[in-house]
């Protein structure tokens, strides 16, 4: 591969030249690989396109700048091959992350593209479903790089080959931890943009690839949101996940060669036709409010003095009360997903010889993967990822206890009036019992079960000792009367009670 030196690193980048005349295509490999995720695609694009392809800063064989990666570098280094190598216009190929690179490029400059391609081009990026992932992606690295490297196989890849395992693992194993990290911490910065309102300014064609088994937006779904651009195409790749290059890379190869090949010009849209498209496009910009689109949701209830799990809205059934799989599940989604082996040996058998221990695990682990392999939907199948040193939930997980517990700190360090978080307060009341956590084993349980109860009985202290300032009594009696379940010791609200009666 030839390089290019560019601010203190160098650029390994492969140029092949075709016919005279002919189109330039560039492409822009996904965060975490390197320019082989198109081997097997190029060996089947069209002889006559020139290529151009690189690795990103710190990915493949490209050297690592002296900070780490980020957006406006990846538009510098672009800017500078295109420059070096006197690529005027060309077409644009990006997937996954790379599609969203593309979609930036083609945006802020538009005179240099003749056509864009997005494979797996994710179409809204929004806070409340990114923010919590990306932060399980980061916290997911820094716990177990193999762990997260087998979770990156089984989200993206459609089936999972020895072959494809290869190109990838090779890939990301050359990729430094912090440049996988700043990306998506840049990306939570700028967290909650809506892409698919910045589509009208795409007036070059663009032709969306989108694998049938994409784990990020449904295939459906894409294929309606494409249309919001007016000189787009759109195919969906059968047997692909949102690797498209490496789980169909002739099928993709053989869509591109006819688009670039094709007529793209805009066709004659009569005023009418417009019309259509803009009540249409109204019409999506309507539904397309920001929330999040997944088919992998986990969640487990407890507060209603059962045990409940649920996929996708409906309920796994299994023995969650045995080998403590409903305890390791919590402990796991109290965790964000993701925990060292040996951190559930010391939260579980911290006595426990260590051998012994490890076995011990081993059981329950197997008895908790039975329960969702065992399961007709076969989405389950790959819910738990094990490794040799960590164990990790592939889902979007959350529980009731959770977001209760996550309520409560909100509440302690609210700054809203006395009223307004006593009213908030006695409704958190009504949903706390002493014997939430009776059916669970563990001291670490116990142990939350404690910090819990303290909690609540420092919020209402707090509320008790605001309120007095404001002589607002009748909101404290009906605290002290309700908050008998978590007085900090018994008598405390009949003491309170009674000195209010005195006053």
């Amino acid at each position: 591969m030839p390089t290019l030196n560019n601010q203190n690193y160098s650029i390994h980048f492969e140029f092949r030249e075709g016919e005279s005349n002919a189109p330039t295509v560039v492409f822009l490999h996904d965060l975490c690989l390197d320019a082989t995720m198109w081997a097997q695609l190029l060996e089947t694009i069209d002889k006559k396109y020139t290529l151009l392809y690189y690795d990103l800063c710190g990915h493949g064989q490209s050297t690592q700048a002296p900070s780490p990666l980020s957006m406006n570098q990846i538009r510098s280094e672009l800017l500078a091959l295109l420059h070096h190598m006197h690529v005027t216009t060309f077409h644009l190929v990006g997937c996954r992350f790379s599609a969203f690179l593309a979609f930036d490029f083609a945006l802020k400059f538009p005179e240099k593209i003749d056509s864009v391609t997005f494979l797996s081009f994710p179409f809204q990026v929004q806070k409340g479903a990114f923010v919590p992932e990306c932060e399980s992606q980061i916290q997911l690295l820094k716990l177990d790089r193999l762990l997260f490297e087998k979770k990156f196989l089984l989200e993206n890849i459609y089936p999972v080959t020895l072959f494809k395992a290869r190109t990838v693992t090779r890939a990301l194993r050359r990729v430094s931890i912090e440049n996988i990290i700043n990306p998506y911490q840049e990306l939570l910065k700028t967290a909650d943009f809506d892409l698919i309102h910045e589509f009208k300014e795409l007036k070059m064609p663009v032709l969306f690839m989108h694998g049938e088994y994409d784990p990020v937006y449904p295939s459906e779904l894409a294929m309606i949101f494409s249309k919001y651009v007016l000189n787009s195409h759109f195919m969906l790749i059968p047997n692909a996940s949102s690797l498209i290059p490496i789980d169909q890379p002739a099928v993709a190869a053989n869509a591109l060669n006819r688009f670039i090949s094709g007529n793209k010009s805009l066709v004659f849209v009569s005023t009418s036709y417009q019309n259509q498209l803009k009540t249409m496009n109204r019409l999506i910009e309507r539904a397309y409010q920001p929330k999040k689109v997944s088919l992998r949701y986990l969640r487990l209830s407890i507060m209603n003095g059962d045990t409940h799990v649920y996929w996708n809205g409906r309920e796994i059934n299994g023995s969650w009360s045995q080998r403590s799989a409903k305890e390791i599940l919590l402990f796991l989604i109290l965790n964000r997903g993701a925990v060292k082996r040996d951190t559930l040996i010391d939260a579980f058998t911290p006595d426990m010889e260590l051998d012994k221990a490890r076995n011990h695990l081993r059981v329950q682990l197997n008895h908790l993967n039975r329960i969702f392999q065992s399961q007709p939907d076969q989405s389950l199948q790959e819910m738990l990822i094990i490794s040799r040193d960590s164990v990790a939930l592939n889902a979007d997980i959350q529980s009731d206890i959770s977001t209760y517990m996550q309520e409560i700190d909100q509440l302690f360090w609210s700054e809203k009036a006395s009223a307004d978080r006593s009213a908030l307060f006695l409704q958190m009341l009504e949903d706390y019992s002493s014997s939430l956590f009776s059916s669970f084993k563990g001291d670490w349980i116990q142990r939350i079960s404690k910090n819990l109860h303290s909690k609540l009985s420092q919020i209402m202290t707090q509320l008790l000792i605001s309120l007095k300032e404001e002589n607002n009594f009748p909101v404290m009696i009906q605290l002290l009367k309700q908050g008998k379940k978590i007085e900090p010791y018994r008598g405390f609200c009949d003491e309170w009670l009674a000195a209010i009666k005195q006053r």
